[in-house]
């Protein structure tokens, strides 16, 4: 099943050599064994398994007792053991499913107060919920009968969360122009979790972090994108206050269609204002934004003012050695920040259109109207490593997964089985495992 011949290209220093075929049962066995970490000659294995995903099951909202009255699904999650899947809905509820059965466990009607836009885990069992109630709730999976408590002090819509591991802080973003940080470890009845606004500037949009935590990366209108390396969230507010934000006249840099720069320049918290983008269609709501598995890169989706298509595009934002403001002076001495790009179409205008990443990052998987797409680096699901060229390419169109009958918004890997789950504005949950 899924056999294939090794690749004679990975009989290199550290690979095993041998002549036996590696086929989805040597896989599953190395797996076992070593874990998620595979070795290259995965390559071919992981490809067919990418290109052959198919629809297992779809859960029908009709077969609750509300007839789907949760409204559209807005964000799914799953958590880190990968043995539950959270969606936020667009009526104030949230689904529990159990992803091996696509079982539904658990409705929870009233999560919020108004739209409930992300789920993050922070552990097996502990997960964040936000809101456009303008609240963060945090939930214990073991009790979902109500939530354990309730974070208030944004003003509006709340777009982003994130866990900082390194030092146990929650992250949020909201339309209120502001990035907050929770100490919920030091949670007390009286005075709640020490709350505190690290970042404030307008148009901001959605915000993401590096799954070490070394990097945050901010959209805002129109179309840039901000990153900020080194990051220390302690001292983020002192760093940046008083900085004239590289957000403002930076359109009419001579550097828009080349890598950006440092501003300023330091060893903590780093502004970088990313200005590399496809030359067909300038950006201006970047309204999705994914970090790679490995922190090389980030997905970002954005509408143009004047053009009825969206774009996928990949940024590296790994850093650069030995980068000074000279060099901003000379953009040929500069390597591009963007990678890939590819064209999408703009169905479901007005609706966030979130993409993901597989779990060890070789592919992408992009909502494309009332299906999804698979899209890799190249043909045969390589390493993002091995397809960087001089010039930025396009992103390959690996196969589109078709089943909904409404526009799909979101769409996300386990992080421990071959399963994808997507969702739509209809209600409805699909669920896709590789067919051999």
């Amino acid at each position: 099943m899924g056999e294939s011949k090794p690749d004679a290209a990975v009989n290199n220093k550290g690979s095993h050599k041998t002549s036996k075929t590696w086929s989805s049962l040597s896989y599953l066995r190395h797996r076992e064994i070593h874990g998620l970490y595979m070795a290259e000659r995965s390559d071919v294995v992981s490809s067919k398994y990418y290109k052959h995903l198919s629809l297992k099951n779809m859960w029908d909202p009709e077969a609750t007792l509300d007839k789907g009255g949760h409204g559209a699904i807005f964000n799914l999650e799953f958590s880190p053991s990968g043995d539950l899947l959270v969606a936020a809905c667009e009526r104030h509820s949230l689904l529990v499913f159990d992803p091996l059965s696509q079982k539904l466990i658990k409705m929870i009607q009233a999560a919020h107060g108004d739209c409930v836009n992300c789920v993050r885990f922070l552990d097996t069992r502990s997960f964040v919920t936000c809101s456009d109630d303008t609240t963060i709730a945090l939930w214990d999976s073991r009790n979902l009968k109500s939530k354990v408590l309730s974070l208030d002090g944004h003003s509006n819509w709340v777009k982003s969360i994130e866990y900082h591991r390194p030092s146990g802080l929650l992250v949020t973003s909201a339309f209120d122009d502001t990035v907050r940080t929770w100490d919920i470890n030091r949670y007390s009845n009286e005075e709640g979790p020490r709350e505190k606004i690290v970042l404030q500037f307008s148009n901001l949009i959605r915000m993401k972090m590096c799954p070490d935590g070394s990097k945050m990366v901010i959209s805002a209108i129109p179309g840039k994108l901000l990153v900020v390396h080194n990051l220390n969230l302690d001292y983020l507010q002192f760093d940046v206050e008083g900085e004239e934000y590289p957000f403002w006249g930076a359109s009419e840099s001579s550097l828009v269609s080349f890598a950006s720069h440092l501003w300023p320049s330091k060893e903590r918290n780093s502004l970088e204002i990313i200005q590399d983008f496809p030359e067909e269609c300038s950006p201006w709501c970047i309204s999705s934004l994914e970090v790679h598995p490995h922190g090389w890169c980030t997905l970002a989706r954005y509408t143009c003012k004047k053009s009825r298509n969206e774009w996928t595009v990949l940024h590296d934002i790994q850093d650069i050695a030995d980068t000074s403001l000279d060099d901003v002076e000379s953009s040929s001495k500069l390597p591009r920040r963007l990678t890939h790009s590819i064209q999408e179409p703009n169905v479901a205008k007005g609706y966030i259109k979130e993409h993901c990443f597989s779990s060890d990052g070789r592919i992408i998987c992009s909502p494309f109207g009332n299906s999804a797409r698979i899209l890799g680096f190249s043909s045969e699901c390589d390493e993002l490593g091995t397809c960087v060229h001089s010039a930025p390419s396009e992103l390959c169109d690996l196969k589109t997964l078709i089943s909904h009958k409404h526009a799909v918004v979101t769409c996300r890997f386990s992080p421990t089985h071959s399963l994808l789950s997507m969702g739509c504005l209809g209600g409805k949950v699909s669920f896709y495992q590789p067919k051999l």
